[in-house]
């Protein structure tokens, strides 16, 4: 393959990423904003509204899941790095899932706290859930500012490679 053909074939698939990766920092934008880690003091309004922040984000990550999947869905058949990044692209959302039932949960907790008002055994319930749920949101803010991207990249390199080969495979 000629390096012109090779050239272009690069960037035309830096071109169509570039949309994914502008979505990807406006997901990370919209975690850092909306989900901040829980503190011993957090409302059951607050967690509330957390809530919806991250209803809000699962529907906006689907639609990055369906554009991606456009674009790059072919490396899944193709390749077992393409098939690994996507897998944990898709494990994101179910992380986010989880993390908004256990947000639920704990507000429960929250709203049970105030009827009883204050009983030891759910203040340490209360922290076991606080430490969960941080750990979660961690985990997640990881997966927003590092590895999305990782994983996009992996997805560009793949889709490069068996665009290469199909061009030179055309041109023989």
């Amino acid at each position: 393959m000629s390096k012109k053909i090779f050239d272009e074939l690069s960037r035309r698939i830096k071109s169509e990423f570039e949309e994914i990766l502008k979505n990807a920092e406006d997901l990370e934008l919209d975690f850092e904003d909306n989900v901040p880690e829980f503190t011993e003091d957090i409302t059951r309004e607050e967690a509330e509204a957390i809530i919806d922040s991250i209803t809000n984000l699962i529907e906006k990550y689907e639609e990055f899941l369906i554009g991606l999947s456009s674009i790059a869905g072919e490396t899944v058949g193709f390749s077992k790095e393409g098939q690994k990044a996507f897998q944990e692209l898709k494990s994101a959302k179910k992380k986010l899932e989880k993390l908004k039932e256990m947000i639920r949960d704990f507000s429960g907790l929250l709203k049970k706290m105030f009827a009883t008002l204050n009983n030891d055994s759910l203040n340490d319930t209360k922290k076991i859930y606080l430490e969960k749920i941080n750990e979660a949101i961690q985990e997640l803010r990881d997966f927003f500012s590092e590895k999305i991207y990782e994983n996009i990249y992996t997805l560009m390199s793949e889709l490069e490679k068996i665009e290469t080969y199909y061009e030179s495979s055309e041109e023989e």
